[in-house]
């Protein structure tokens, strides 16, 4: 649908105007993000279900429409669980990732949890810091993401415990 806004001067008010266009609708479809299917696609994606040993669980509540950058929140979803993997600790019996997302009218509240190998307090403290315009690593990568669609990222992580990483992505909703 193509949207024209109109200002009538003489009662200020907003008036729209809606015509049938296939680009629009294309662009829509690239906005308006259903959680439960990024997450489903992205763990397809990189075989999560396959893994041996590992106990996944999800929960996705949304009960608004969330308007942002496709591509990018698939980046995020997509490496917030490579890094998940990649952090697996061989030495535990089950290895465990739980990804809990919740949309509210503002915001995406993004959560992932795991019992991986996790992070050394300093290299934590590398994490927290870095501010690269040029990302490297996974975790680098989703700050980059999230930066760029104007979110916060938080992490913490103890070694031999596991890692624990919060995201908050405004919704862009008109």
């Amino acid at each position: 649908m193509k949207c024209m806004n109109q200002v009538v001067k003489k009662h200020k008010k907003w008036s729209m105007k809606l015509e049938n266009n296939n680009k629009t609708n294309a662009l829509l479809s690239n906005l308006n993000i259903d959680f439960r299917e990024l997450l489903t696609l992205e763990a397809q994606k990189v075989g999560l279900l396959k893994k041996s040993n590992l106990i996944l669980t999800t929960q996705v509540t949304q009960k608004h429409a969330f308007l942002s950058n496709k591509t990018k929140l698939s980046l995020i979803i997509r490496n917030l669980i490579d890094h998940a993997i990649s952090r697996m600790d061989s030495q535990k019996r089950e290895n465990i990732i739980d990804i809990d997302i919740k949309v509210t009218e503002n915001d995406a509240f993004i959560e992932v949890v795991d019992n991986g190998s996790g992070y050394a307090k300093s290299e934590l403290i590398k994490i927290q810091n870095s501010s690269s315009s040029h990302p490297i690593s996974l975790i680098e990568v989703i700050k980059f993401c999230v930066k760029s669609l104007s979110g916060t990222f938080g992490v913490d992580s103890s070694l031999k415990v596991g890692t624990h990483i919060i995201i908050k992505i405004p919704n862009r909703h008109p």
